[in-house]
Order: C-alpha cells, then structure tokens, then sequence
C-alpha cells in the first residue's frame, strides 16, 4: 500500500510540480491548429524556441478592374531565382547625413530560402547596390533617421524605392502619404509573405476593408514549394475569396484557419469596378518543422 501511495505521489509531482510543459502548446487538427492565447502569449514574448508571430499589412490606393496585389506597388516579385537589388530615394536629403532616412532594412529569402536580413546606408537619389541577393523581400523599413519624427514631421523626405540593379523593375517601396509633399510612413505596405524555409505557418487572423461607398473583390492565394524551377511546377490556388467587399471585414479563429507549409507564398490580390483604396492585414504563428 505505502509503495502505491508513493508513486502516487509521484506521479502528481510529475504533473503538477514543474516537470510536466508549463505553456499548453498548439493541437494539430488535419492541417489547422487550436491554439491556447498563453501559448501565443509566450511567443510573443520570445519564451517558445522555435516559433514567432508575424503581423502583415498592405495596402494599394489604386486598385481597379484588373487584379493585381495589395501592395504600395501593385507588385509582388515571385522570380525563380535570387536577384541583386538596388536602393534610392527620390529626395536628396534622404542620405547617411542628410535631414531624411539615412538607413534602411531589409527583410526577405535568400535562393535557399532562408530568410535574411540587410541593413544598408541610403544615398539620396543615387542608387546603392545590396550585398545580398533576394529571392523575396516582405519588408522594409527606415532604421534611422536624421530628424527626430513628429505628427507633422516624418523620418523621410522622398519616397524610398527598392528595384531590381540598373535602373528595374520595382521590388517595393517606402512610401509617403498624399505623394508629393505629404508624409513618409517609414515602412513598405505589402500584404504578402513567403513562409521561410524550416517551418511552417497558421493563418490566424484577415482583416480587409475598401474605402467608403465602393466595392471590391478580394482573394487569398498561396503557392506551395517557390523554389522548384522546372516543370511541373506547384500551382498558385485560392485559399478564399471575399465577393463584394464594402467597408471593413474581419475574420478571427479560435483554431487556426489554415496552415501554410515552409517555402510557400501566401497574400491577397485584388480588383474592383472603379479604383479604390484597399488595406489589408493578417496574422501568422510561425513554428519550426524540425
């Protein structure tokens, strides 16, 4: 009897006293995931190796009848290899010692897919040539400045433009409020993301809204294994869509809504009847598969 109370007793130490996870973690379903909110908390803190969240947002002020991305640019660059990119500003004072940004980062794949990270020094108009070639690119944003930002003074001075070397084709762009003269927003609007190699990724929330009295057509896409380069190659295919958008929609999950495995494209694109402004965000809890 005293032993059968003693492994009693361990056992209950086992669970309760420390021994057992103390964060309760996700619960695969087929493909999606129930996901606790202290879990996500303590990835947002750092405390989960091997996981973190992403939040996405975009936006494109001009979108009609034909489909294109919800991005500053109106473009997405999927290319089949990694490319060498080029940075400038349209404003002169945008310059490692001028009154504008003065450096900038950016965050996308390398060829491998691996993501990667580069943090340059701007020089004006002039264009400066990266490092690192560039599978895809996701963000951007300025680091630092040579004017302290206020509400009616922003960190740049011109619109900050990344493009393929030599004078290409638009990658992304920093971009500023009312175009001429208005207000930099410090950061690309670009409402897809490329799941890095290594793991893979729940979709947990959308939120997508058209600018006042118009309507609009949105669609989630995905495109699995981006670095296959000969045929046949992984479809591009909807996830969902969203027929006739007005006004503000927003989708939020208990379990995920679907997971999206390493090495795969996901964002929106978009159309509508006459040109309107559409934003859109969504978010990721991101895990390695390994």
């Amino acid at each position: 009897m005293k032993k059968i109370l003693f492994l009693i007793s361990l056992v209950f130490l086992f669970l309760f006293g420390g021994c057992a996870p103390a964060i309760d973690l996700v619960t695969n379903y087929k493909g999606t995931a129930v996901i606790t909110d202290d879990y996500l908390m303590q990835v947002a803190k750092g405390n989960v190796e091997g996981a973190y969240l992403v939040h996405k947002f975009g936006a494109n002020d001009a979108v009609g009848a034909t489909l294109e991305p919800i991005t500053t640019t109106g473009f997405y660059r999927t290319p089949t290899t990694a490319t060498s990119l080029e940075i400038l500003s349209s404003d002169v004072d945008d310059d490692i010692t001028g009154l504008g940004a003065r450096k900038v980062k950016v965050i996308g794949l390398n060829s491998s897919g691996d993501e990667i990270t580069e943090e340059i020094e701007i020089n004006g108009t002039t264009a400066v040539i990266l490092s690192n070639n560039f599978l895809r690119v996701y963000r951007m944003y300025i680091t630092e400045t040579g004017t302290y930002a206020t509400q009616s003074t922003s960190s740049q001075q011109g619109v900050i433009t990344l493009r393929e070397n030599r004078d290409g084709q638009i990658w992304a762009q920093i971009d500023i409020i009312n175009n001429i003269g208005g207000f930099g927003i410090g950061q690309t609007e670009i409402g897809a993301y490329t799941i890095p190699r290594g793991y893979n990724c729940y979709l947990l929330k959308k939120v997508m809204s058209v600018n006042s009295n118009k309507t609009a057509d949105l669609y989630f896409f995905q495109r699995q294994n981006i670095t296959k380069t000969t045929a046949p190659y992984t479809t591009l295919r909807l996830v969902d869509k969203h027929i006739g958008l007005i006004g503000i929609q927003e989708i939020n999950s208990r379990s995920s809504i679907t997971m999206f495995p390493e090495l795969t494209d996901i964002g929106f694109m978009g159309s509508a009847g006459v040109s309107s402004e559409i934003s859109v965000e969504f978010e990721l809890l991101c895990e390695s598969n390994s």
